[in-house]
């Protein structure tokens, strides 16, 4: 009863209050108490990285790579904790909003870190290049905006077109069979001759990897995409795509050109020399066996003393969750480079004429519980050099790798 009645007497201060105020004060309470609740949140969601905002999603993701590479040249043998650049440790920020039903407009902002790249450790420098205590550097900072008729053009620090199209694998092993050399390529061969792995073998497959540009692509159609991207130093590429599965096999491939005005392999020797290049890669997945294959090529030409560049390599193992905790991939792979350069042999480029082949085996394992990749793998590589006027005898290197990616 008392209850009742205190709570009724309270009832009755606040509507003489609110009468004593007037209907307006009372709408300007609730108006100012609203407006600034939304101005703080505004400045909450400017100063804090949780999921974005109310218009403009956020993800914070990234990885850290990191092995041990095992290598003899004949000469020397030594072992070294490595990055392994290609899938270098990074963080990555993504965001996209919403416009209308139709078109999206979003954001990527990625940074990788370096301490020790698996490709410029040499036979007596454990860290490659100067790197101090590890470089820290840009890789992608870009804007788009995407049509769902239409298509997605985005500008900024990308990967351009042709960029990975000679590396699809459905067999989930490029954490360490990519294809070019990325591990151990400024090793030296054995005997003397002052070449390295990297004199024979290409480090990016003669692919445009990432520029200051602007990119187009197509949305899929029947499982095809076609893009077009143009950069910095008159770059520019096109390449088509496909993925699609039928009768139970999964397919993957790519093909690009591309059109270097100011190569940045060669310009240092000869100004202003041009190079074309194609490449393009296929894989095919047998869903219910778990069986791979994988082949690529590419090839480039400069316009200044008809130098030709080929390469191409094949691959293939199987791919199946036998220990539950996720996928093991076992394959095989070989390689082969021909490099076609006796016209730079007396301008001191330090690209040889000559040929080099790899083969090789490896172990890829999957931790789904920890979005984790063990990898292990040998590879032996030889070559043979036309240095001019005398052959060059090289002693094969061999090289074990070994490592985890883990993703977050």
């Amino acid at each position: 009863m008392k209850l009742r009645v205190m709570s009724a007497a309270f009832l009755m201060g606040a509507a003489s209050y609110i009468a004593m105020i007037g209907p307006a004060a009372a709408a300007d309470l609730g108006g100012d108490c609203c407006s600034d609740l939304e101005e703080r949140v505004a400045e909450l969601e400017a100063t804090t990285a949780r999921k974005g905002n109310r218009r403009v999603s956020l993800q914070i993701s990234g990885q850290v790579t990191t092995g041990v590479l095992a290598f003899d040249n004949g000469d020397q043998s030594d072992a070294y904790i490595t990055d392994f650049g290609p899938d270098s440790s990074r963080f990555r920020l993504k965001g996209s909003a919403k416009i209308n039903p139709n078109m999206s407009a979003g954001f990527v902002i990625e940074v990788s870190t370096l301490s020790a790249r698996a490709d410029q450790v040499t036979e007596t420098k454990d860290e490659g290049a100067d790197t101090g205590d590890g470089a820290v550097a840009l890789r992608l900072a870009n804007w788009y905006l995407e049509h769902k008729h239409y298509g997605r053009l985005t500008v900024g620090r990308l990967n351009m077109v042709s960029d990975g199209i000679s590396e699809i694998d459905l067999g989930g092993t490029n954490i360490v069979a990519r294809n070019g050399l990325y591990v151990g390529n400024s090793i030296a061969f054995g005997g003397g001759s002052g070449f390295t792995i990297g004199n024979f073998f290409p480090g990016t497959d003669f692919e445009f990897d990432r520029n200051n540009a602007v990119r187009y692509d197509t949305p899929t159609f029947g499982g095809f995409t076609v893009g077009t991207s143009w950069g910095e130093n008159d770059r520019w590429d096109i390449g088509l795509r496909y993925a699609g599965e039928h009768a139970g096999f999964r397919i993957a491939g790519g093909i690009a050109y591309g059109y270097d005005s100011d190569n940045t392999v060669l310009d240092q020797a000869i100004p202003g020399n041009t190079a074309e290049s194609i490449q393009g890669s296929l894989s095919v997945l047998h869903v219910g066996t778990g069986l791979f294959a994988s082949g690529s090529f590419a090839h480039r030409e400069f316009d200044i003393g008809s130098i030709e560049q080929d390469y191409w390599s094949v691959r293939g193992g199987i791919t199946k969750n036998w220990f539950g905790i996720g996928k093991t991939a076992l394959y095989g792979e070989y390689h082969k480079s021909d490099f076609d350069t006796d016209a730079l042999l007396s301008s001191g480029v330090g690209i040889v004429n000559g040929k080099g082949e790899i083969w090789g085996l490896g172990v890829v394992q999957n931790i789904d519980a920890a979005s984790m990749q063990l990898f292990l793998s040998y590879r032996n590589v030889s070559a043979d050099a036309d240095n001019v006027p005398v052959r060059t005898d090289l002693d094969d290197v061999n090289i074990v790798f070994s490592g985890a990616k883990i993703t977050f």
